[in-house]
């Protein structure tokens, strides 16, 4: 098993610095994918990856994090590694949890792994969370936040050959789904979120046609669905 940290960015070359410090714990190769920087901060992204001898793709312009994240999964499958582990590079994790991350998906080699945050009960699921959780009858979903996702690279790559998602920010939450209507195992990583990142802005048009994109794939899926929710819940049961 080879693991690569994947870092999608734009206009963060002067943080990528202080991010690679805070990972280095986790001693793995790095690729970053800069999604059309301005010329000072792609300037900057430059001399991090002289200095820190990591791999740079450059795109020429903005294409979105979807998009930015795909071309980083297909040159990690190039390059040879099985797993990239994508990390937000604004927000912080406790490192021990990303190590124990990283054990756990050497024994379960093809799972998603997404972060997953269990404190539900105090404030309302991101709105990204709970269109997962209708799209897929998967209630778990409810707790899935943006910001950390580890991917079987090859897996990856080929569900990502034969369907549509999101080029922007909801590529996250769209890709979940999509691997969990492929019967695919997927899981949660309770890591602890140290620092989070600046909730960005929510493009209405572009949420809107994520959410009606999984609502009719829910439903042309639904039987398959339905036997699937029962069978997680027997598991659940004989668990209890």
């Amino acid at each position: 098993m080879r693991t690569c940290l994947l870092l999608v960015l734009r206009n963060h070359g002067s943080q990528l610095p202080d991010a690679l410090k805070r990972l280095r714990p986790l001693d793995l190769p790095v690729l970053v994918v800069d999604d059309g920087s301005h010329p000072v901060e792609a300037s900057r992204l430059n001399d991090a990856a002289s200095q820190h001898n990591i791999d740079l793709i450059r795109l020429v312009r903005r294409s979105g994090q979807g998009t930015a994240t795909r071309v980083g999964l297909d040159e990690a499958q190039r390059l040879d590694y099985t797993h990239a582990l994508q990390c937000d590079i604004e927000t912080e994790f406790d490192i021990d949890d990303l190590k124990a991350l990283l054990k756990e998906s050497e024994q379960r080699p093809d799972t998603l792994f997404y972060l997953s945050n269990s404190d539900t009960a105090s404030k309302l699921p991101p709105f990204a969370s709970i269109i997962a959780r209708i799209a897929t009858l998967h209630r778990p979903f409810l707790q899935m936040r943006s910001g950390l996702r580890l991917y079987p690279t090859t897996l990856a790559n080929q569900l990502l050959s034969g369907c549509t998602c999101s080029s922007s920010r909801g590529f996250s939450t769209e890709f979940s789904v999509r691997w969990y209507w492929k019967n695919l195992p997927i899981a949660g990583c309770p890591a602890t979120v140290t620092k989070e990142a600046s909730p960005p802005r929510v493009n209405l048009g572009r949420a809107a046609t994520i959410s009606a994109r999984l609502m009719l794939g829910m439903v042309l899926r639904l039987p398959f669905l339905m036997r699937r929710y029962w069978v997680n819940k027997e598991k659940e049961m004989e668990q209890a």
